[in-house]
C-alpha cells in the first residue's frame, strides 16, 4: 500500500476463497484509480489463520479492525471504502452494525481473547458488495435445501448449536436486511440475475431495507460473483459513479 494516496478500498473475498483469488482482477480497477487495495484472506482463510468461518458476523469485526488499522497508519482523512465479494460482501455489510464505540471482547482467528474497541471509522464513505447473502442462517438453510432437496430446518438448526458452542456466534446474529435499517453509508449493490448460489432477492431485500443512498446493479444473466467478467462496461460505470 502507498501512503500517497488519499483513498483506500479494502476487499473481502467469498466462502473458502482468498483475497487475490477473488480481486485480481477488479483490484486493477482501483490502482489504476489512485486507491490503496488491501486484499484480505479472511480468518481460516488463505494465509490467516483461525479454526472456524463466521459467515460474515465474524468477519465483520474483523472489517472494523482493518478499516481502524488503515485510519490510524494512513490518517482520519484517508477515504475508505468496504469492497466484498459473496460471503465478503455481507462481511462487509454486517462491519456497520458496529456503530458505538465500545470495549468489547472478541476471539482472534488464533483462538486468543482480545479486548478492542469496535467501531467502523468515520472515514469509511462507502461499501461495495457483490453477490451478498442475507445471513449465515439463510445461506446454510438454502444451500442444504438445494443440495439434499429437503426443508434443511433440522440440520441447519443443528449448525446452528455447533456454531455457538465451538466457534461462538449464532446463525441469526447478524443479518444484513436488519443491519441495514440503521446504515448511514452509501452502498453499491451487484448482483447476477442467474445466480445460482446466492438468490438475487436477498440483495433486493437488502436494498428495500438500506436506509442509506444507495446503488443496485442487477448484471443480466450473470451467475455468482461474475457480474464484473458478464458485463465490464456497467460494472465499471456503476463503480465510476459511485467512487467518484
Amino acid at each position: 500500500m502507498e501512503k500517497k494516496y488519499k483513498k483506500a478500498v479494502i476487499c473481502f473475498h467469498g466462502y473458502t476463497s482468498q483475497g487475490l483469488a477473488d480481486y485480481g482482477s477488479i483490484s486493477n480497477y482501483y490502482l489504476k484509480r489512485g486507491y490503496n487495495v488491501l486484499l484480505v484472506d479472511q480468518r481460516s482463510h488463505g494465509q490467516s489463520e483461525g479454526k472456524y468461518i463466521g459467515f460474515g458476523v465474524l468477519e465483520s469485526r474483523d472489517g472494523c479492525l482493518w478499516a481502524q488499522y488503515i485510519a490510524n497508519r494512513f490518517g482520519t482523512d484517508q477515504k475508505i471504502i468496504l469492497a466484498g465479494l459473496s460471503m465478503g460482501a455481507s462481511t462487509a455489510l454486517m462491519s456497520t452494525a458496529h456503530h458505538e464505540n465500545k470495549q468489547v471482547q472478541i476471539n482472534s482467528s488464533s483462538g486468543e481473547i482480545l479486548n478492542v474497541s469496535m467501531e467502523l471509522p468515520e472515514n469509511v464513505t462507502g461499501i461495495v458488495a457483490d453477490s451478498a447473502f442475507s445471513s449465515p442462517y439463510d445461506i446454510i438453510k438454502k444451500r442444504i435445501r438445494t443440495t439434499y432437496h429437503c426443508k434443511g430446518t433440522l440440520l441447519t438448526i443443528a449448525i446452528g448449536i455447533w456454531s455457538r458452542l465451538l466457534a461462538h456466534y449464532s446463525l441469526k446474529e447478524l443479518s444484513v436486511p436488519e443491519v441495514m435499517k440503521n446504515n448511514t453509508i452509501p452502498v453499491l449493490l451487484v448482483h447476477g440475475t442467474a445466480d445460482s448460489n446466492v438468490p438475487v432477492e436477498m440483495t433486493v431485500k437488502v436494498a428495500e431495507n438500506c436506509r442509506a443512498s444507495k446503488k443496485v446493479l442487477l448484471v443480466e444473466g450473470a451467475e455468482h460473483g461474475t457480474g464484473y467478467l458478464v458485463d465490464n462496461e456497467a460494472y465499471k460505470n456503476a463503480l465510476r459513479e459511485f467512487c467518484s
